[in-house]
């Protein structure tokens, strides 16, 4: 009886981690502290035990990749989720393992900055995006693990410890998986907030296979997606502003004019209006003839994409159009764009 209730209580302690595809599981004991010092207390005592222990996140891998033997122990940090510190100035941004990368992004967004590089979602606490080595997408950016400046570790041998990148041990520490001791916080670098054109098509595999060198330097981020069993690939890409393409084609005006960039149309209609600038929309089916006094004024001009135009219920303050002779139906947007900047430029 005596042994019978002690597996019991054994088989109590133990939890089943499933990682979010359902492939991979285990049956471990969990410990998850909601105090650093809790933590530092628990990879001190299973060190002083010799025994295992190791950090899980939100079991998002889709490989299991931070499992254990069943009946082994690991420690989740998700109580310790604190952003702890945004640095405006330097672009840096320090938190605890646990923090979700949606916590992150949501710190970080009022101060007008995020993370350089992202994976598909955001629900990662950034120990394990971080230890995973999540890579993103775009084949100038590096991975995550790059990003970080520094990280604060509890070890089995020697106590907490702060790794600082330019330390001749750091780069064993961001994606050693627990190897070396349980992160509990890091310092990550920061980008300027900014806003990328997601653009969505669906190749063929030998299209993708050769267009491949061309993709990848095209877009700042892009991801393909192979549909099994059909020769389709799905690519999504982001165009960036300040790629080399753009650069060349502006022959470097991209980096001397001023850009401001807003989320949504009509917050920047409003700024616009409330500077005392009129807001004139285009259209290739109607409006004032763009050289008849339409754009005499301080304007700001609103061009729509090139399969679609703008749509006519968008609440702007006029409406101008180039005069198509002949059966040509409208010009490129950069073309149109010209003229129209030349003709507001001569007012």
């Amino acid at each position: 009886a005596a042994l019978l209730l002690a597996s019991q209580t054994k088989a109590e302690e133990l939890e089943e981690v499933v990682n979010w595809s359902g492939t991979h599981a285990c049956l471990c004991k969990v410990k998850t502290p909601d105090s650093r010092k809790e933590a530092i207390r628990i990879v001190a005592e299973h060190a002083s035990r010799n025994e295992r222990i190791r950090p899980v996140g939100g079991a998002l891998s889709p490989n299991g990749l931070a499992f254990a033997e069943d009946g082994s122990t690991l420690i989740n940090l998700a109580l310790l989720d604190k952003v702890l510190d945004v640095d405006v100035e330097k672009r840096t941004v320090t938190v605890e393992a646990g923090c979700r990368v949606e916590q992150v992004l949501e710190a970080l967004e009022p101060h007008d900055l995020t993370l350089e590089n992202l994976a598909s979602i955001a629900a990662q606490q950034v120990g394990g995006f971080v230890g995973a080595g999540a890579h993103g997408t775009g084949a100038c950016l590096p991975p995550v693990d790059e990003h970080v400046l520094e990280m604060t570790v509890a070890t089995p041998g020697q106590g907490v410890v702060t790794k600082k990148r330019g330390d001749a041990d750091f780069q064993a520490f961001p994606c050693s998986l627990g190897l070396l001791g349980v992160t509990l916080t890091l310092t990550l670098r920061c980008v300027p907030k900014h806003l990328l054109r997601e653009r969505t098509q669906v190749l063929t595999r030998q299209e993708v296979i050769r267009r491949h060198a061309e993709l990848i330097q095209d877009n700042r981020h892009v991801r393909f997606m192979w549909i099994p069993f059909a020769d389709a690939v799905v690519v999504v890409g982001g165009a960036d502003p300040w790629g080399p393409k753009a650069v060349r084609a502006s022959a470097g005006s991209v980096l001397r004019v001023p850009i401001v960039q807003y989320g949504q149309l009509d917050d920047a209609v409003d700024a616009l209006r409330e500077a005392g600038v009129t807001v004139v929309g285009t259209d290739v089916t109607g409006g004032e003839p763009f050289d008849q006094g339409v754009l005499d004024r301080p304007v700001a001009i609103v061009m729509g994409s090139e399969p679609h135009g703008l749509d006519r219920d968008v609440d702007l303050d006029a409406w101008a159009h180039i005069a198509m002779p002949g059966r040509t139906e409208s010009l490129n947007v950069a073309m149109a764009g010209t003229l129209l900047l030349h003709e507001a430029s001569r007012s």
